[in-house]
């Protein structure tokens, strides 16, 4: 399998110190499912636009 990234959720921190406990559980859950997906459910995801690909040209 190969290494995948995802950014689940972003703020600034002007905006905010942290996220609370719930946030941080739903998050882990969300990280969990996208972790466990094979490549077509990805490319699934992507066509139905739930989920965005973030291109790094450096890579």
């Amino acid at each position: 399998m190969a290494d995948r990234w995802f950014f689940l959720f972003g703020f600034g921190k002007n905006e905010r110190a942290n996220i609370d406990k719930d946030e941080l559980k739903v998050l882990q859950e969300v990280a969990r499912e996208l972790l466990a997906f094979d490549d077509q459910k990805l490319a699934l995801a992507l066509s139905a636009s739930e989920i965005v690909e973030v291109c790094n040209d450096n890579a």
